[in-house]
């Protein structure tokens, strides 16, 4: 009796042994190989670490994981926040949906994104929208019709088609685009160019781009690096004209970096270009100068953190929030933006400066509502969705407003936008999707690095998100 009950329980504990290996074979074998093609992970807030999925990061900007009836859900009380998805080998795209909430309080203008780590040495995300207020506003109350996922809306019924839109544009005064690139080529009437030289001889770190003029004249560009703290053998200076690549220059050789470079093409035609200083944080960039008429950097201008030799500075911009950090006791100070102050008071912390007023100004056929802003010390990091100079004069908005940068909306008549509403569920809980193309994404230690961008939104809560990698 003894022998047949320890037979029947050593063939029990061989056969679960086995069961145990086979499952866990069957997991490692689709981990890492994915037989069908797709990888589908979802995150629900378990309180239990996801094998795939990351917390949602830093920890100061994020609440506890909390429970409700239909499940768990986190709450975003400050933005940025990143997560990473792990995936057991690379994939040609990726389908990520949130599924989100906002509280009934939330009164300000929002817009709601989520971004992929396209170049992680200059930390350059691709944003994607998942709901903005004023397209939701204008899709409710303008007329509009769409063409795949291009959306064009119009106050007054005047185009039948995008087609016809697009081929018969209204004043640049008049429209406007969300998530939208459209072409077309900005001339300046009686532009003749400048005798005198433009210079910033503030330090600034990193990655920079710019938009600059030229017309009947040289593209003419000196630059100064510190290449002390260089410790990676990367970085180029890259001119365009629209999407057109023109010239590129290597700012290393023979390993070390080049303190000083000059930048100078001529016989180029009539029109705006961009300027990509694509470099890390590791090196400086001392001096720009030039004998170009227009400087407007793109989306930010990160001054180098120093702690002595620092100046006072004033920017004009034409975003309608500022964000600002600084990560040195010497960068917090009071900044004025329009008639505004705000106080930048707390290390390693983005403070989101809004409400400031703007000031009209016209130069050669050009309208820009600018807002001043005055640093008492040129070392903090300053961002926005729009574009800055250093002079009201030097200021260059090549392309068509951006819609997140329109206050008010009297002269605006049009819109163009890639988007698309997000699903309403119940009990107010929303659902919205955006597809990234991951080809020429590099994983960082086998994951894919995303963040969410939640700029004008007090509080957000989460519930899901989910990513089929295809």
């Amino acid at each position: 009796m003894l022998r047949y009950i320890y037979n029947k329980l050593h063939k029990t504990i061989r056969y679960f042994l086995i069961t145990i290996c086979v499952m866990a074979f069957i997991f490692l074998l689709y981990k890492n190989i994915v037989p069908w093609g797709r990888f589908r992970v979802e995150y629900k807030f378990s309180k239990q670490a996801h094998p795939f999925f990351s917390v949602l990061r830093p920890n100061g900007r994020v609440g506890n994981i909390a429970a409700m009836d239909e499940g768990n859900y986190q709450i975003i009380k400050k933005e940025p926040v990143y997560f990473d998805i792990e995936t057991p080998r690379k994939f040609k795209n990726v389908l990520m949906e949130i599924e989100y909430k906002f509280p009934e309080w939330q009164r300000k203008d929002y817009d709601f994104k989520i971004g992929l780590l396209a170049d992680k040495n200059n930390w350059q995300f691709t944003l994607e929208p998942l709901e903005n207020s004023k397209m939701s506003r204008l899709l409710n109350d303008w007329d509009n019709f769409r063409q795949g996922n291009t959306v064009f809306m119009q106050g007054i019924r005047r185009y039948g088609s995008i087609e016809e839109f697009l081929n018969n544009l209204p004043n640049r005064e008049n429209f406007a685009v969300y998530n939208y690139e459209l072409d077309g080529e900005l001339k300046l009437a009686d532009y003749k160019g400048q005798n005198e030289d433009l210079e910033i001889g503030s330090i600034l770190k990193g990655y920079h781009q710019f938009y600059t003029y030229v017309k009947d004249e040289p593209l003419e560009f000196d630059f100064e690096f510190e290449c002390e703290d260089a410790r990676q053998a990367e970085g180029a200076i890259n001119l365009y004209y629209g999407k057109l690549p023109v010239l590129a220059m290597d700012l290393w050789q023979e390993e070390k970096c080049l303190d000083k470079a000059s930048l100078v093409k001529e016989n180029l035609r009539e029109g705006v270009y961009k300027i990509e200083i694509k470099i890390n944080d590791d090196i400086a960039i001392k001096k720009i100068k030039t004998k170009q008429e227009f400087l407007s950097f793109i989306n930010n201008v990160n001054f180098k953190e120093i702690k002595d030799g620092y100046k006072p500075v004033e920017l004009y911009t034409n975003s309608e929030t500022l964000k600002a950090a600084s990560s040195i006791k010497e960068g917090l100070q009071d900044i004025k933006a329009g008639d505004n102050t705000y106080g930048l008071n707390e290390l390693f912390k983005q403070f989101l400066f809004d409400k400031y007023s703007r000031d009209n100004f016209s130069m050669f056929g050009q309208k820009n509502s600018l807002a001043k802003i005055s640093l008492k010390r040129d070392n903090i990091i300053i961002q926005g969705a729009g574009l800055f100079s250093f002079s009201k004069e030097s200021f260059i908005n090549p392309g068509i407003s951006s819609l997140e940068n329109v206050e008010d909306f009297s002269d605006l008549q049009y819109v163009i936008a890639e988007y698309d509403e997000p699903e309403v569920l119940k009990d107010g809980w929303k659902s919205a999707k955006a597809l990234f193309d991951l080809q020429d994404i590099a994983r960082d230690r086998n994951k894919y690095n995303f963040i969410l961008s939640i700029s004008g939104i007090e509080e957000l809560h989460i519930r899901k998100i989910r990513g089929e990698f295809r």
